[in-house]
C-alpha cells in the first residue's frame, strides 16, 4: 500500500539529510515566505516599516514561518531550554534509537530586535553554551544559526535603544547621527561588528577542538531574499541568495 504523505511533503517541503540541514531549512523558508507573499500576508513594507512589528506581528509571522520550514524528518521545539539559562527560539531535534538529540539551535531577530542584541545576546549565548558543552559529555548540536532581519535600504519607525551604542566604534557614538545612518542601511550599520563577534566566537570553537563538530551561521532576511552572510568565522561569498516571489513580482501567477 502506498505510504501517505505528510502535509509538508504534499506542499513540496525539502526533506533533508543531516549534512543538508541548512540548505533544506532555507529552501523551505523561501517557499513559505513566497506563500505568505502570494496571499498578501507579507509585503516589502513589513520589512521596511517597524510599525508592522507592533504587537509583534512580523516577529510572530516569521517565527511561525521558520518553524514550519524545519525539514520533516526533524522535531521542532519552540523555546525549549538547551541549558537552564538559555532558551533559544527554536531547538530542532531528532530521534535516534529512542534517544532525542539536538541537531540545531536557531535564534530569530525581527525588525525590532535585529540590532546590537545580535552579538550582545545571541552570539554571546551561543559562545557560552558551546564552551560549557565542550567541557561536558553532552553532544554538541551541529548547527547554530542566527537569522536577522536587516534591510539593506532605508527603513522607518525603527527604534534606537541605548544598548545599540555598545561595542560600536568611537566614531559611531553620536546617537542622532547613529540613528540616521542606521536607518539608511541597517545591514551595513551592524554588519562589521556582528561579523567581528562571529569571528571571535568561531575562534573559541576552534580553540575547544569543536570545528569539525558544529557550524556557526548568520542568515539575513531581506524584503526579497534570504542570504547566508557568515559561516564558521568567514563571510560567505559562495552561496547565492535565495530570491523570493519572482513570479509574483514579475506579474506571473
Amino acid at each position: 500500500m502506498e505510504a501517505t504523505q505528510t502535509q509538508s511533503e504534499q506542499e513540496g517541503q525539502v526533506v533533508s539529510a543531516p549534512s543538508d540541514f541548512l540548505e533544506a531549512l532555507l529552501s523551505n523558508l523561501a517557499r513559505e515566505l513566497n506563500r505568505l507573499w502570494k496571499i498578501g500576508a507579507l509585503t516589502d513594507d513589513w520589512f521596511l516599516d517597524a510599525d508592522y512589528n507592533h504587537l509583534c506581528r512580523l516577529h510572530a509571522r516569521l517565527w511561525a514561518a521558520i518553524s514550519r520550514s524545519v525539514p520533516v524528518r526533524y522535531i521542532t521545539n519552540i523555546e525549549r531550554k538547551l541549558v537552564t539559562s538559555f532558551v533559544p527560539d527554536l531547538c530542532v531535534t531528532e530521534m535516534e534509537a529512542d534517544v532525542e538529540r539536538v541537531v540545531a539551535v536557531i535564534e530569530y531577530e525581527s525588525t525590532n530586535s535585529s540590532d546590537a542584541r545580535l552579538w550582545a545576546k545571541d552570539v554571546r549565548y551561543f559562545s557560552k553554551v558551546i564552551q560549557a558543552q565542550a567541557a561536558s559529555t553532552a553532544e554538541l548540536p551541529a548547527w547554530w544559526i542566527i537569522i536577522s532581519t536587516l534591510p539593506d535600504r532605508q527603513v522607518k519607525s525603527k527604534p534606537w535603544h541605548g544598548f545599540d551604542s555598545q561595542d560600536l566604534q568611537p566614531d559611531k557614538q553620536d546617537r542622532k547621527l547613529n540613528k540616521k545612518t542606521r536607518d539608511n542601511d541597517p545591514l551595513a550599520f551592524y554588519r562589521d561588528t556582528l561579523e567581528e563577534r562571529l569571528r571571535d566566537a568561531w575562534l573559541l570553537v576552534e580553540e575547544n577542538g569543536l570545528a569539525a563538530k558544529c557550524h556557526l551561521v548568520w542568515v539575513n532576511l531581506l524584503p526579497d531574499r534570504l542570504q547566508v552572510l557568515h559561516v564558521d568565522g568567514n563571510p560567505s561569498t559562495e552561496r547565492e541568495p535565495l530570491l523570493f516571489w519572482p513570479e509574483v513580482r514579475s506579474g506571473g501567477s
